[in-house]
C-alpha cells in the first residue's frame, strides 16, 4: 500500500491522496456507518463500525453551561418577569387578567383593550350601541351604493335576461 507523506499544506495533502487513488491503493467509497481507521505505520487501515445514534445521556459534560444564548433558571432572562414578581401582584395594574374585560367602550382611549364576548364567542350585545347598527340611523342612506338593485322611483332600467 502506498503511504501518504506528511504534508504542510492542504494542497500537498490533496495531491498525495490523488496519487494514491490513481494507483488504486485506496478504497474511495465505504459503507454507511463505517469509517477507515489507521492501524499503524505501514499497516493497511480497516473499516470500523461507527455509532449511528448517540445517547444524549451518555454525552460527557451535560451539566456544563456551554450555551450562554439559551435561557436557564440559574441565568434567567431580563426580558421576562419572574414568577415571584407575578405572584406578588405588582404587575396586575399593567396587564389584564383573564377575568377582566370591558363592558362599555370610552372610544379611542379603550382601543386595544379586551372586549366582552357572549357564550357563542361573539361580541356581547352590551358592547354594541344600537344606534350604530340600526340601518335607519346609518349615514349615507340617500346614496346609491347598491347598483344591483332596481330603484323604487324607476330611474334604473331593468336589463339582462330574466326568468320567472
Amino acid at each position: 500500500m502506498t503511504r501518504i507523506p506528511h504534508g504542510t499544506s492542504p494542497i500537498e495533502i490533496r495531491q498525495a491522496f490523488q496519487r494514491v487513488i490513481a494507483q488504486g491503493d485506496v478504497v474511495t467509497t465505504g459503507t454507511l456507518n463505517y469509517i477507515l481507521v489507521a492501524q499503524g505505520v505501514g499497516v493497511a487501515p480497516v473499516w470500523q463500525t461507527i455509532l449511528s445514534t448517540v445517547d444524549h445521556g451518555g454525552i460527557g459534560g451535560l451539566s456544563d453551561d456551554d450555551h450562554a444564548q439559551y435561557h436557564t433558571d440559574a441565568r434567567g432572562d431580563a426580558r421576562y418577569y419572574t414568577e415571584t414578581e407575578l405572584d406578588a401582584g405588582q404587575l396586575d395594574n399593567q396587564y389584564f387578567q383573564e377575568s377582566e374585560f370591558l363592558n362599555t367602550s370610552a372610544g379611542a382611549g379603550d382601543a386595544g383593550k379586551p372586549v366582552k364576548l357572549d357564550a357563542a364567542g361573539h361580541i356581547d350585545a352590551t358592547m354594541l350601541n344600537d344606534a350604530d347598527i340600526d340601518h335607519g340611523l346609518l349615514t349615507g342612506l340617500g346614496d346609491d351604493d347598491h347598483t344591483q338593485y332596481l330603484l323604487v322611483d324607476g330611474s334604473r332600467n331593468l336589463t339582462g335576461n330574466w326568468s320567472i
